[in-house]
């Protein structure tokens, strides 16, 4: 995510932070434009977007931030699955079911373009950091 950002900046730009429905659904149709992929296939199609999980007061409770300049903290905690799940009130957010984690190692997030055939799109999913994804980046 590191090179993601310092792409982004290299540019002018931050990486993509989405903060409403509407812009999730046109991000996720753009991409999908873009990015070739066969639908019938199980094979995950992600992008990375612009946040992190920092941790919070607790181990218990990571936070979740959008990156770049004047970044913001709009999660705090992990799944409804797990408990302690407090969104941010008033801030947009999408995560897939489950997610995100409280703990280990998957600490940066992707939007889910395309999750196979019968799973969800437009959703988010917390990941590696040092995965490989593309990558969208916004102006400032």
């Amino acid at each position: 995510m590191a090179g993601v950002l310092r792409a982004c900046e290299s540019e002018g730009m931050r990486p993509l932070r989405i903060e409403t429905d509407t812009e999730n659904t046109a991000v996720l149709e753009i991409v999908h434009d873009l990015i070739p992929h066969d639908p019938e296939s199980d094979h995950q199609l992600s992008v990375w977007i612009g946040a992190e999980r920092r941790e919070g007061q607790s181990q218990d409770a990571p936070e979740w931030w959008w990156v770049g300049d004047e970044g913001f903290n709009f999660w705090v905690g992990g799944d409804d699955q797990i408990g302690g799940t407090i969104p941010a009130p008033g801030i947009f957010e999408r995560w897939a079911a489950n997610t995100p984690g409280l703990g280990g190692s998957l600490n940066c997030a992707v939007l889910l373009v395309h999750n196979g055939p019968d799973g969800g799109n437009a959703e988010w999913n917390d990941v590696a950091c040092d995965d490989e994804f593309s990558f969208v980046c916004e102006a400032l």
